[in-house]
């Protein structure tokens, strides 16, 4: 069908369906050998020969740490970084003012990311985004009925993890990135809820990813400021606390920033 065709099946058309794979992304940047293959996995190529991203994903790594450092790697390249191309906001462009809905085996969250609606997605192959504490967290939730509310938290075992347990916790969404006082304080209920749990569990360490701040969208420095605010007043009204170390565990270059500025401040 030539392109005249389409644009013109598109404005007669009452509703479209979209079946997307893996094509969709390569035609966005997403490539998984050449180039961005040998940027960002040399140091996996070199020690274990791999050619591409897809046939590495079936490498029987020999721990689970080498495996973990290749998929979250393998993750945060196909995820989290911006597309080379806008070919996922041009489409939404063709059909934003459609009745459309989406079929794809793609993982990459792409679609959401350009904006399009989730109630009209059907993601067949799951999202990258969605690693899941599968059969503990299913089990608690079996148990008590109804979905953990946001700024709490449950403890589960670390199983294959280098540590003794998880905790996990649901932290605030923020669709507009501006925060309201309530979803402040449910963030700061985030980190209550942890150190409470570890402390009852007779903990002596915790490591903080940087919640909410990645897809839920709540701004970093002020998500920093309440972590850090929240944390340092746990250990003013628990001074008998088994927690004896605290660890913002950052991913990003401007985390680390904004940490190290607000932690140098209050050393001051």
């Amino acid at each position: 069908m030539g392109i005249e065709k389409l644009h013109k099946a598109l404005r007669e058309a009452d509703a479209v369906v979209v079946g997307a794979g893996a094509g969709l992304s390569t035609a966005a940047g997403f490539t998984y050998s050449g180039e961005r293959f040998l940027q960002h996995f040399a140091d996996f190529i070199s020690k274990y020969g791999f050619t591409d991203m897809y046939s590495a994903g079936f490498y029987p790594f020999p721990t689970e740490e080498e495996k973990w450092a290749y998929w979250s790697r393998h993750i945060y390249y196909n995820r989290y970084v911006p597309a080379p191309k806008p070919v996922y906001e041009n489409l939404l462009k063709l059909l934003q003012d459609k009745d459309y809905f989406v079929i794809t085996t793609n993982v990459d969250h792409q679609f959401q990311k350009a904006g399009f609606d989730k109630q009209r997605l059907f993601y067949t192959q799951g999202d990258y985004g969605l690693f899941q504490c599968a059969k503990p967290c299913h089990q608690l939730m079996q148990q008590q009925g109804h979905l953990e509310p946001t700024g709490t938290a449950k403890i589960t075992k670390a199983y294959n993890l280098p540590c003794k347990h998880v905790i996990h916790t649901v932290g605030p969404i923020i669709p507009n990135g501006i925060p309201t006082a309530f979803q402040q304080e449910q963030l700061a209920s985030c980190y209550r809820s942890i150190l409470q749990l570890a402390d009852e569990k007779r903990l002596e360490s915790v490591a903080f990813c940087c919640i909410s701040t990645g897809e839920f969208r709540f701004p970093n420095q002020l998500a920093a400021e309440i972590a850090v605010k929240t944390v340092s007043d746990f250990f003013v009204e628990h001074p008998e606390s088994s927690i004896k170390q605290v660890v913002f565990n950052v991913f990003k270059d401007v985390d680390k920033r904004i940490y190290e500025g607000i932690l140098r401040r209050a050393e001051d």
